[in-house]
């Protein structure tokens, strides 16, 4: 069975009562040769001998099209992955090495400027978002989920289609599943309809990826609501929820105490950017008892790091939570044998940063692959910020310092 001719494909027309006078005035010779052996075939251009004849020439030019289509398409394919020079022919034109990544400069003598810790989102983005939460209500016709609102259950299956009249998510699929994608797109063009907030364009490109995210916020959110362990779920969410929380502000106050002193701290200012904020040591509440903390130590950093640690959270103490002072009171951080396991970025320290143990665990291919740096950090912590050690044994103990002996 001959294949059926695309649009886009070349043709044959057959002219009926084709002359020896059209053929004589075909200045191609392959072209005119063509011709010939279309129409020579017993003189009668109508005959079945003469389609089949044609059609069989036809099925012989999409054949050789398609060979021709793949044969540019590889060499489309294998220019486009070369990135050698043709004078280096040891190198594989196919395919090119990735960079490698850019390791952090210690040179502590050079303050770092480089943002750290939780960035606020612009003011713009948060009034998108609000007005996609509003849009999603409206559809879904249900209150604010803050006020006691509920997510409605999954479409019943006769709905195969969500529409603004009826409009479901299906909350076992994910947000690009085609069902939730429509939705999705629903939501977008009634926002673009509606005019609630005026977008740019390249809002407007953004929308349909913002409204994906909510949907799989709400995806996961309906997810946890009905689960059959949900109140123990939700108690350890929230159980984890608050060790990262202690987590960002233990991070921040010891931001603060640096950008506090730039000129006598600020050389460790990178490498508290570093680390971040899953560098930080975590802990949990001791269930014995209560408000005392266990810290959960990094046995990957040297003990050099978690004092240094320890004297910038003391500094904090003393400068921003003595009497009068606002807010909440210092968690009680105690020292334990606890090891923190979430990983965090380690590649690139210095090798004086490092846990020696740690260290010689490691073999030759994991060194190279951390690319550890051959820096002498200099831990020297200045002397004045420190109080008299009659005055702040209390907040020592508290923040589990040796006011005596800091690390100078």
């Amino acid at each position: 069975m001959p294949r059926v001719i695309e649009a886009s494909q070349p043709t044959a027309i057959c002219v009926e009562g084709a002359s020896e006078d059209t053929l004589a005035a075909t200045e191609d010779p392959a072209q005119q040769a063509v011709m010939e052996e279309i129409y020579s075939v017993g003189g009668d251009s109508d005959s079945l001998a003469s389609l089949t004849k044609l059609y069989n020439l036809i099925d012989r030019l999409l054949s050789k099209q398609d060979e021709m289509k793949k044969t540019i398409e590889q060499l489309q394919h294998s220019q486009s992955g070369t990135h050698c020079t043709s004078g280096d022919p040891t190198l594989n034109p196919y395919s090119s090495p990735p960079k490698p990544p850019q390791d952090p400069v210690w040179n502590q003598f050079v303050r770092c400027t480089l943002p750290a810790g939780r960035q606020a989102r612009a003011a713009r983005h948060t009034q998108i978002l609000a007005a996609i939460r509003e849009a999603m209500l409206k559809l879904l016709n249900i209150p604010s989920l803050k006020k006691g609102g509920t997510l409605p259950p999954p479409p019943p299956p006769a709905i195969r289609v969500p529409t603004r009249e009826n409009f479901f998510l299906r909350w076992d699929e994910t947000e690009k599943s085609p069902f939730n994608r429509i939705a999705g797109d629903i939501l977008a063009q009634v926002m673009l309809e509606s005019g609630a907030i005026n977008l740019t364009t390249k809002e407007k490109e953004n929308l349909p990826k913002m409204v994906q995210q909510h949907i799989r916020y709400l995806c996961r959110r309906y997810k946890n609501e009905n689960r059959s362990d949900a109140e123990m779920f939700n108690t350890r969410r929230l159980k984890n929820c608050a060790t990262d929380s202690r987590k960002r502000t233990l991070f921040e106050t010891r931001m603060r105490v640096i950008d506090r002193f730039p000129v006598a701290l600020g050389k460790h200012r990178q490498l508290m950017v570093h680390l971040g904020v899953a560098g930080t040591s975590s802990d949990e509440e001791d269930e014995e008892n209560p408000q005392i903390f266990r810290i959960r130590r990094r046995r990957e950093l040297s003990t050099r790091v978690a004092q240094l640690k320890s004297n910038l959270d003391f500094v904090y103490a003393l400068y921003y939570k003595g009497p009068g002072s606002k807010g909440s009171q210092l968690h009680h951080r105690v020292p334990s044998e606890l090891v923190a396991t979430r990983p965090f970025s380690i590649a690139g320290l210095p090798i004086t940063c490092l846990s020696r143990g740690w260290l010689s665990e490691l073999s030759e291919a994991e060194k190279e692959f951390y690319r550890f740096q051959p820096h002498k950090y200099d831990y020297s912590f200045p002397q004045e910020l420190f109080v008299q050690p009659n005055e702040a044994r209390a907040l020592a103990r508290a923040l589990s310092v040796n006011p005596d002996s800091p690390i100078l």
